[in-house]
């Protein structure tokens, strides 16, 4: 694997800024935990709003992956690689 680009270096400073700006990262946690609330008072005969739901969720972890993967993305590999 080679080493990340210039760009890639600093999408990945300035992404680590947003993941670890406390208004930001609140406000990820509070929507996943009201989502994840509403999972006890959907209805489950109701398979539209259950994967309403479900869909929500997946697109907040999404988010949040695709934020760790610019941070792994741009951050120089320290030592060899492994064989």
């Amino acid at each position: 694997m080679s080493e990340p680009t210039k760009d890639q270096q600093n999408l990945a400073i300035e992404t680590e800024r947003l993941r670890t700006d406390r208004p930001f990262a609140d406000a990820v946690k509070a929507i996943r935990a009201d989502a994840m609330e509403r999972f006890n008072t959907v209805d489950p005969s109701d398979p539209s709003a259950v994967m309403n739901l479900q869909a929500y969720v997946r697109a907040i972890d999404a988010l949040c992956g695709e934020i760790a993967a610019q941070i792994l993305r741009g951050t120089p590999r320290k030592g060899p690689p492994v064989a």
